[in-house]
Formats: structure tokens, sequence, C-alpha cells
């Protein structure tokens, strides 16, 4: 009994997420998972419907829903095996279209006893799901158009069953009706989950930074850091680090106060960034170490840089409140060398910044 149980959710599950791949969003897996749905829904009743008018109502009527049933079965089908990226779009706009047409003709022909046209409720949620709130507008103010010049021409002329007036208007309130309340709640929807995606982004991007310096933290520089691995491992070029750490920063905070100190920071971090080229990165890798990223750069060219920015900064001045400030920097320097791995050449130049400051600090370390 269980494994039965099992089988059928496996199989219900592998109709459901077919067109599904590790590529897919989030939304555009929702909108397959409701399409194979409502493509299972569609030629089930057209199908059953179409068996019916088979024996009761001619072969008119059933050749129309078994066309939709065919139809409908199709746009499940070219999502489970088409290799396109637009598989869905295709889907989709292969099961509206169905939809519309056969909706748009039950209209026509009024289906069985006249009831045919009830079957339009169906368009304004699906069209609005699938299309979205804009496009969604499009499409039914087409199909309204349609509708109107199908029931309304003079003397019944486009369609052989009579609609009484009343009948007629009240179905076109009630699906404009239908249309508003449908086109509100997608309208919403996708406002609630734009502004989610804004907020996921926007908590991953601070994932990655530093609160303080606004600078990228450990965890988004090791990002970076694995990016330009792999490059650096495909173009052979080089790839160094600068580990840096501010002399005697305990004094300051000890002296002027966490505030100065944390204006030190900030200082430093817009001075770093702005000695450094677009390719390269800094971060806050902690306390009041950072770590820079340079991409395409020898050994020779990172103690260069370092050197700079050590003799610049001995005299650039930071002022908080009433106090200038002239700091300097312990700096260690590595490249990656063959068969190195990132966290290898970031050791070198943390054990060479340490040589730095048994040095006398203030000074650039870049061989051991």
């Amino acid at each position: 009994m269980f494994r039965i149980k099992d089988v059928s959710q496996r199989i219900i599950s592998n109709y459901l997420n077919s067109g599904i791949t590790s590529d897919t969003s989030v939304e555009t897996a929702r909108k397959i998972t409701v399409l194979n749905l409502f493509a299972f829904v569609g030629f089930s009743i057209t199908f059953v419907l179409g068996i019916r008018a088979s024996f009761h109502e001619g072969l008119t009527l059933a050749s129309a829903l078994f066309g939709a049933f065919f139809l409908f079965l199709s746009s499940h089908l070219y999502l489970r095996f088409s290799s396109s990226h637009r598989a869905y779009k295709t889907g989709s706009l292969l099961l509206q279209s169905v939809l519309i047409v056969l909706c748009l003709y039950l209209v026509y022909s009024g289906g069985t006893n006249q009831t045919g046209p009830l079957w339009i409720y169906l368009v304004p949620p699906v069209v609005m799901f699938f299309s979205g709130f804009r496009r969604g507008l499009i499409t039914i103010a087409l199909f309204v158009t349609a509708y109107a010049i199908i029931v309304f021409a003079p003397f019944d002329f486009l369609h052989p069953v009579t609609y009484s007036y009343e009948f007629k208007t009240r179905l076109l309130y009630s699906f404009l009706t239908l249309t508003f309340l449908a086109s509100f709640y997608e309208y919403s929807r996708q406002s609630s989950f734009q502004r989610l995606n804004e907020l996921t982004i926007e908590l991953e991007q601070q994932a990655r930074l530093d609160p303080l310096t606004h600078l990228l933290n450990r965890r988004g520089m090791r990002e970076r850091i694995e990016q330009e691995f792999i490059r650096q491992q495909r173009n052979k070029t080089g790839l160094s680090f600068l580990l840096i750490d501010v002399d005697h920063f305990k004094r300051v905070n000890d002296s002027y106060g966490h505030e100065t100190g944390d204006t030190v920071l900030m200082a430093l971090s817009l001075f770093l960034t702005a000695s450094i080229r677009k390719q390269d990165a800094v971060a806050r890798w902690g306390g009041e170490e950072f770590l820079l990223l340079l991409p395409d750069t020898s050994l020779t060219q990172a103690a260069s840089l370092a050197e700079k920015i050590r003799a610049q900064l001995e005299d650039y001045p930071i002022r908080h409140d009433q106090h200038s400030l002239h700091i300097t920097l312990s700096i260690g320097v590595a490249e990656m060398e063959e068969n190195d791995r990132p966290d290898d050449a970031i050791n070198r130049a943390d054990k060479r910044l340490y040589l730095a400051k048994q040095q006398g600090r203030n000074r650039v370390v870049a061989t051991a």
C-alpha cells in the first residue's frame, strides 16, 4: 500500500515538474508546475467532453474539443521534451491560445444547450497568471473585443445561436468583474514578488559587506577570490595579495575612543579603495586588517603598490573631532605560486605581515 502511494507521488511529482531544470528560477518553476497542472485539467476535461459530444452534440463540437485536447496535451509534451530555454514561454503561449480560441468557439457555437459561453470565466485567471499584469490586460481586452463582435453583431449575423440581451450583457459584466479581481491579484502578487526579490538581493549584499566600512567582508572576499582563482588558472596570469594591518590600532582606541577608531577604519577603507584598479578588490579581513586582491599582478608589482600605499598613508592625516591622526601600516605581500591554493598565498602574506611587525612596523615585506 505504501509502495503504491510512493509510486503515485513520484509519478505526480515527475509530471508536475516536467520542464524544470537546475537553471530554472523559482518563479518560473512555480509557473511551469501550474502550467503542467492546468494542461492536465485541460486535456482531461476536453477529452471527456469530446467523447460525450461525439454521441450527443455532433462531430463539429466533438472535433473542436478533441483538437483542444491534443493542443493542451502538446503544451505539456513540449515542456517535457524540449531543450529550448524558451520552452516555458512557448508552452504557456500555446496553452493560453488554445483556451482563448476554444472559449470564443463555444461563444460562437453555444456549446451544449447554449452553456458554452460560461467557460469564458477561465480566461482571466489563466491569462493573468501566465502573461502577467500588463500583457494579461492587453490579451483580455482583445478577447473582450472578439466576444463583443461575435455576440453583439446585428441580427446574430456572426453566430448560429441566439442569446438574450440580458444574458450577453450580464455575462460580459461578470467577466469584467472577474478580470478586475484577477488583475488586482496579479498586480499585488507581482509587486510583492518584486519587493521580496529586492529584499533578498539587499540581504545577500549585506551578508557580503562589512557594515562599518561597506567593503567586502571575509565571506564576500572569499567568493571574489574563488572567481579570480578560476580565471587565473585558466589564463595563467599573476594573482597577488596584500595583507594590511594598522600599526598600534589599540592605542588609537584606548587614547581617543572607539568612535575615533571607527573613523580611522572608514577613512582607511576609502583610501585603499581609491588606490586600487577596477579589477582589484579590497576587504576588511577582520578587526584592523585589510586584504587586497590584485589580479594580473606579479609579486614585484604588488610590492610596489604596497610601498606606495604605505608611504602615502604615512603623510595622510585622518581628522576626527579635534584630533588629527597619522597612522602607519604594516603590509605582507604574496603571489600565487604553481600548485597554490589561494589560502596558501594568503597564509604567506600573513607570515610576511608578522615579519613586518617584528621588524619595527610601518614597512612592507614581500619575501620571507
